[in-house]
């Protein structure tokens, strides 16, 4: 999911450092405009899918000063090791770790439900489990979830239903084959009692292995034994690599993947996690700007001026937000709150109906949100990101008990 905060900008948020080299360098420059579109198009644009997924003849992609994981990859591969000291870039590739890798939506008509589509677009859960990063919670209505959908999975290319079912196998024939080839070194699958080996530090084809328990909902059993039969042919840039299965065993494990009985997923938790007592020792501005701030909210909470506008979602709009004017790179412009558009001025330091500062309670929610709940009435923040610790948390609110002092106070 690319956040809309300029990506080498994103980046500086890791180590303040970059922040000026690219100022000086790009300052006041735009990326150039984004082809004209019209119908359900336009609305896929609004809501800047091509700033995180990838879709050969659906999206045009963004330019790399706009694309968070293509910047990070090239970072990570040393591509600017030769414009900025090393000292600077080794620190960047030390702390990039979440958007380094995404699914792209090639060919997802042929793969997925479109009704599954249209579901997941208003209410996203983690799809995969390995990957930090998941798909945020947009501003997405039925009509927006229809308009997308009906952009990547037309009507008109829905197959009519199969007038018969399809006769699958045996499923415990296929967990048997599932764990011989091996499968579950990739994918979780929720539910089913399998172990796991996925390790923390996995490649990127094993981070975007989605959680099977979802498949029954995302695939038609016709479009799951396609898949199992040859992914390259319908997915012509996934990493999954053939399973070279027999046609009696691509029915096997289609019926594990989509008739197992799975035992229930946990209830998500109805209620924030418990915060960490307030820190008795003073909290700098430096330390609440290096470890929180600019280190994970100035993605799309920045100063628009050196990167042509562009504030990021959460400030000058992006992603479907109209923006709400809040900059988290300086004292002084958090200090000011945010300047919400539908309910006038707003003070994110500022306490909510249960005493909690704003901006903490939208930290505490994204750990709901990761989870698989929702806190009404708050949107969980790092939008789409992996939570921040009740340590980072615990620094921030200790920060405003104390006055939020700055700089020099």
């Amino acid at each position: 999911m690319r956040r809309t905060a300029s990506l080498l900008v994103a980046i500086a948020a890791c180590v303040a450092g970059l922040g000026v080299a690219y100022a000086r360098r790009h300052a006041g420059k735009a990326p150039p405009p984004r082809p004209a579109v019209s119908g359900v198009a336009a609305v896929v644009e609004r809501f800047e899918c091509y700033r995180c997924h990838d879709a050969p003849g659906k999206l045009v992609p963004a330019v790399r000063v706009r694309h968070c994981v293509d910047c990070h990859q090239v970072v990570l591969a040393g591509g600017l090791d030769d414009d900025y000291p090393l000292v600077a870039t080794a620190g960047w590739k030390r702390h990039i770790r979440q958007l380094t890798a995404v699914p792209s939506l090639t060919a997802i008509d042929a793969r997925l439900r479109r009704d599954w589509l249209v579901a997941f677009l208003q209410t996203p859960h983690d799809l995969r489990p390995a990957l930090a990063a998941s798909m945020p919670r947009l501003p997405i209505g039925p009509e927006d979830a229809e308009a997308i959908a009906e952009h990547f999975i037309p009507r008109a290319s829905v197959a009519a239903p199969t007038p018969e079912p399809v006769a699958l196998g045996e499923p415990e024939r296929g967990r048997a084959i599932f764990l011989d080839r091996a499968c579950h070194d990739c994918h979780r699958f929720e539910g089913a009692d399998l172990p796991t080996r996925i390790r923390e530090d996995a490649r990127p084809e094993v981070r975007l292995s989605p959680d099977l328990r979802h498949t029954r909902d995302r695939m038609t059993p016709t479009a799951l034994l396609a898949w199992l039969a040859d992914p390259v042919a319908m997915k012509p840039d996934t990493l999954m690599p053939p399973a070279a299965l027999t046609p009696e065993e691509r029915l096997d494990v289609a019926a594990f993947i989509l008739e197992a009985d799975l035992t229930p997923p946990a209830p998500p938790p109805a209620t924030l996690p418990q915060r960490l007592p307030l820190l008795a020792s003073a909290v700098s501005w430096d330390a609440v700007e290096r470890r929180v701030f600019r280190h994970v909210c100035w993605h799309c909470h920045s100063d628009p001026e050196p990167v042509g506008g562009d504030g990021g979602p959460g400030n000058t709009g992006g992603f479907g937000f109209a923006g709400a004017g809040l900059d988290l790179g300086t004292h002084a412009a958090v200090i000011a709150g945010a300047r919400r558009r539908e309910d006038g001025a707003t003070d994110v330091l500022a306490a909510d109906a249960s005493g909690t500062p704003r901006i903490v309670t939208a930290m505490l929610a994204r750990h709901v949100e990761a989870a698989g709940g929702q806190v009404p009435g708050v949107r969980g923040m790092p939008l789409g990101l992996e939570p921040l610790s009740l340590e980072q948390i615990q620094l921030v609110e200790s920060w405003i008990a104390q006055g939020a002092p700055g700089p020099t106070d």
